[in-house]
């Protein structure tokens, strides 16, 4: 357990936010309700901290990842593990490559986990007012906590030992804590989620299913993946009886399922494949099997786990040794632009995975390139208060660096960010700077007028060519110019 934490530790200990760090200390900044709001609010706590804003950012990700295994523990003990077998059971879990990333980098995961497994605690003691809240929680931790929203609600409703006056107060209280998520949430964002991980349809069935084969045994080592077989395999026969009576494990298998179904659904009918949506169901199918092989079985993915981790976190630390793979192992490649899918295409230069892990490395080079730039021509000293690029990641990256992101993004290509769009038609006034990374500069929105002063620089980890500019924005904009 203390190697997995070292391990946890060196990337925690990265140099620079990566894309979704930055973008989520933005909304930290400028909360974004329908987003991940929970991970928000716990990134703005920790950032009233006397420590550095890099260590804050991270915090709530490294308690996160103890508090998981706390409470797995605790679930695991209630299904009869002894010590032994649950210590073996939370180190597999611990260095999964998975639990290595999301328990040292920002990221929504192991919050979302902590409201199941809180929510499968608080209703084995027959605590429906806290299972209640933890359902509402799993909204607030990100957006698939939808799913577990319906499904919370559902299964309330077949609890046959409550009162209906009293089911209906519970899920009242649910829909009462997911409220600032079903309030917020808007067309234009969920198409944008209904893109993530979209697998272009270029890419054959059997190729859809090596990459998802490859996304959740690179992500969860073989324990997650196998034992998660095991349980369906034996459970299967009775879900009907779970489904229609709810009784001992069935809110495991319940939660299990309902994010099995969805996303299986998703992979099957729109080719989206994300490995970390279907990982929390693994970790809830965990207390329900039962084999005699099982400690052997254990070892076994633990020492699949520690290579795989240990290698992860190496390419990490060192982006270069990963560059010199991929071009040994061109297939290895050829993965990472299938499943960033063609949502990534359009607002990321991103194309393999040493590109990805070198976000991870200090932009001050860049940053002092686009600062002076905008200092010369738009002689102001000052931060600008809108920054307008069609790569979330790249502008979120900047302004955390340059300012810890007091300066406003506007995304207009991603639907992720439509709120701000409709805040800087009614705000962005007076000099604005615009990073064009996919397009040039002056058609990264139509409703902008014509840019002036621009000027050609290097991607920070691809070397491609991105425009800069600085624009006045007049004050009779938008009306002149839709």
């Amino acid at each position: 357990m203390v190697c997995a934490f070292s391990l946890r530790f060196s990337l925690f200990l990265l140099p620079a936010p990566g894309r979704d760090e930055a973008t989520y200390f933005y909304w930290s900044q400028h909360f974004e309700p329908a987003y991940s709001l929970l991970l928000q609010l716990l990134v703005k706590f920790a950032a009233l901290l006397p420590i550095s804003a890099l260590v804050s950012l991270r915090l709530p990700s490294l308690i996160g990842g103890v508090i998981v295994l706390v409470l797995l523990n605790k679930i695991l003990k209630q299904h009869g593990f002894d010590r032994s077998l649950r210590q073996i059971v939370l180190t597999a879990v611990a260095f999964t490559p998975w639990q290595i990333y999301v328990g040292s980098i920002l990221h929504p995961d192991n919050i979302f986990l902590i409201a199941l497994l809180l929510a499968v605690i608080a209703e084995s003691s027959n605590r429906y007012l806290l299972f209640s809240l933890f359902i509402g929680l799993a909204v607030l931790a990100k957006p698939t906590g939808l799913v577990i929203l319906a499904t919370g609600i559902l299964y309330i409703l077949f609890l046959k030992k409550l009162p209906t006056s009293q089911k209906l107060g519970l899920i009242a209280i649910c829909l009462f804590v997911a409220l600032p998520v079903l309030l917020n949430l808007n067309s234009e964002m969920l198409a944008a989620m209904a893109e993530f991980g979209r697998v272009s349809e270029s890419i054959s069935t059997t190729e859809v299913i090596v990459i998802a084969l490859f996304s959740l045994i690179g992500l969860g080592g073989l324990l997650l993946p196998f034992s998660a077989g095991h349980v369906i395999k034996s459970k299967w026969k009775n879900a009907i009886r779970h489904l229609l009576n709810p009784g001992k494990n069935s809110l495991l298998l319940w939660f299990a399922g309902a994010l099995l179904i969805t996303f299986i659904l998703a992979a099957l009918v729109r080719n989206q494949i994300k490995g970390n949506w279907i990982l929390p169901a693994f970790v809830l199918l965990i207390p329900l099997y039962r084999s005699e092989p099982w400690r052997k079985f254990v070892w076994t993915n633990l020492l699949f786990s520690i290579v795989l981790s240990a290698g992860m976190t190496l390419f990490f630390i060192f982006p270069g040794t990963l560059k010199d793979f991929e071009h040994s192992f061109k297939f290895v490649n050829k993965t990472y632009v299938a499943q960033a899918g063609v949502r990534e295409n359009k607002i990321s230069t991103t194309s393999s995975w040493e590109n990805r892990v070198a976000e991870y490395q200090s932009l001050h080079h860049f940053q002092n390139e686009v600062q002076s730039f905008w200092m010369l021509h738009s002689k102001n000293t000052v931060h600008p208060q809108w920054l307008i690029c069609d790569d979330y990641g790249l502008a979120a990256q900047l302004i955390f660096a340059w300012n810890k992101c007091a300066t406003r993004l506007v995304i207009p290509a991603d639907g992720i960010f439509f709120s701000s769009q409709m805040l800087a038609k009614k705000e962005m006034r007076g000099h604005v700077l615009v990073l064009a990374v996919h397009t040039s500069a002056n058609e990264i929105w139509s409703q902008l007028p014509a840019i002036a002063d621009k000027k050609l620089v290097h991607h920070p980890v691809t070397g491609s060519a991105i425009e800069i500019a600085v624009m006045d924005i007049p004050i009779t904009w938008p009306e002149n110019y839709e």
